[in-house]
């Protein structure tokens, strides 16, 4: 039998984070990954036309803030040890194409999107600052407590999960403003984009928000690849721990504790903690048919989990640069535009992030959209006719194209049953993460936690179970040498 402090299945993000935040404490973690290839690699994209011409898209597309030392998301990078190994580059404003497919270029900071917002909806301006301020004092008392978590200092639950934590965002925004389309400008931000406002946690939201526009939105420019060579790196100082084509088939669970897992070869793995990169309702289909009850709970904190939304990606390399045909700007948002065939979401100007993504001369951009069951093919030409309608100089310069993988694109918002007779200790529960886990030893993590938080909540989620790990290991340690 194989024995770790702790083991890891499935190696996204969140849970590599977890594995680098213990390895660095020396604690002794194996990462188990079911592919012959690192689940981060697959956000790794390289085309080619047929004249061999490469279209690299290297890493993920979505914003981060608060990347300088003071940042919150810098604190939460620096406590894996891992503050100096990544890159990243601006991102101070974002080009709008509004309901009426007029664009405008809106700013990705605190300052300056309250004067963007101020000018162009005036009549509500004591209302703009009066939210503004509320965000201000949620942010402030929200860092305090992460900071101090981090730093094992007495901490409380946070006065935004307090007194937003159970509401969508339109139910916050409706409370300051009248003006749908001001409620709209906040709709148009990665990772919330293509929601219905009603369905966004507001919640997971504004973590989101607390680092890219008062810390400042950023575009990371590290490679995936790079990235996952960099975890690997730290979780496996002293010897490679990180199992490659190693499936975990079987969870031995005893009295609500992960008592050992058996893998694809029938050898027998534990460990004092796990770490589960997967879904609670995805786990109890494949591993736990008898904890349909952790299902439905899990359905209760994800309501919107069944409605059934996709969202996907198309690569596009071009022959010429972007600028030229019209993509002059780093990125764009969309609004709903209820003409369109397709609900484009985002459009990046990849060659303005990545100079190395192809050669000058050539363009590169990816687009995000809603994505339906219509036929692979199909949706890929809908997709590239509908981002033609916006920027028609495309279509005769398009070299290659590619369509991702789709894949479920829900939100954090948990039903009113489930948020019904809360109290105080339940709202620790939620906000420690033990609401979420049915196992005692059992940790579950992906982006689907806190998914309008994005990387940042990826991050967060990861950093703060290592922090829960390591403080239950010294406890037993201390309780062991004790005797």
């Amino acid at each position: 039998m194989e024995k770790y402090d702790v083991v890891i299945i499935g190696g996204g993000l969140s849970s590599l984070t977890t594995a680098a935040y213990l390895s660095k404490r020396l604690r002794n973690v194996a990462v188990f990954e079911e592919g012959s290839r690192r689940k981060l690699q697959k956000y790794s994209n390289r085309l080619k036309d047929e004249f061999n011409n490469k279209f690299d898209f290297k890493f993920y597309n979505y914003d981060v803030g608060g990347v300088h030392e003071g940042n919150l998301f810098f604190e939460y990078i620096k406590a894996c040890g891992l503050e100096n190994n990544f890159e990243y580059s601006d991102n101070a404003s974002v080009t709008i194409v509004d309901k009426n497919k007029r664009t405008v270029k809106r700013p990705n900071d605190y300052k300056n999107f309250l004067i963007y917002l101020v000018r162009y909806y005036p009549k509500q301006r004591d209302e703009i600052h009066r939210l503004f301020n509320d965000i201000s004092r949620h942010h402030k008392h929200y860092k305090e407590q992460k900071i101090a978590r981090l730093r094992n200092l007495e901490n409380t639950i946070p006065s935004l999960l307090i007194e937003w934590g159970d509401l969508s965002l339109h139910s916050v925004l409706i409370k300051y403003f009248s003006d749908e389309d001001l409620i709209n400008e906040f709709t148009l931000v990665y990772d919330s984009i293509g929601m219905p406002i009603e369905e966004i946690n507001s919640y997971n939201y504004f973590i989101k928000w607390f680092d890219t526009f008062i810390d400042g939105a950023h575009f990371i420019q590290t490679s995936f690849d790079k990235i996952v060579k960099t975890f690997s790196a730290e979780i496996s100082k002293t010897k490679e721990k990180v199992f490659t084509k190693r499936k975990i088939k079987e969870f031995i669970i005893v009295d609500g504790k992960i008592d050992k897992v058996i893998d694809n070869e029938g050898v027998e793995i534990q460990a004092k903690h796990y770490v589960i990169n997967m879904r609670i309702d995805e786990f109890v289909d494949e591993y736990y048919p008898e904890g349909v009850d952790l299902k439905e709970k899990f359905h209760e904190m994800y309501s919107t989990k069944e409605i059934g939304r996709s969202i996907n990606q198309v690569y596009i390399g071009l022959n010429k640069d972007a600028k030229t045909l019209g993509i002059k700007d780093k990125h764009y948002l969309f609004s709903n535009i209820t003409t369109d065939d397709v609900r484009l979401l985002s459009l990046v100007n990849y060659k303005e992030i990545d100079k190395t993504s192809c050669k000058d001369g050539k363009g590169a951009i990816l687009v995000e959209f809603l994505d339906d069951d219509q036929p692979r093919k199909e949706k890929l030409t809908q997709v590239i006719d509908q981002v033609a309608k916006y920027f028609p100089n495309i279509v005769d310069n398009i070299a290659v194209s590619k369509l991702g993988k789709k894949k479920e694109y829900f939100s954090g918002l948990a039903s009113k049953e489930y948020w019904k007779n809360k109290t105080v200790n339940d709202l620790f529960d939620i906000d420690n993460y033990s609401e979420l886990n049915p196992f005692e030893n059992g940790y579950f993590i992906g982006s689907w936690v806190k998914p309008e938080a994005g990387i940042t909540g990826m991050i967060q989620t990861g950093v703060e179970y290592g922090d829960k790990i390591e403080e239950l290991i010294d406890m037993i340690d201390i309780h062991l040498t004790s005797y």
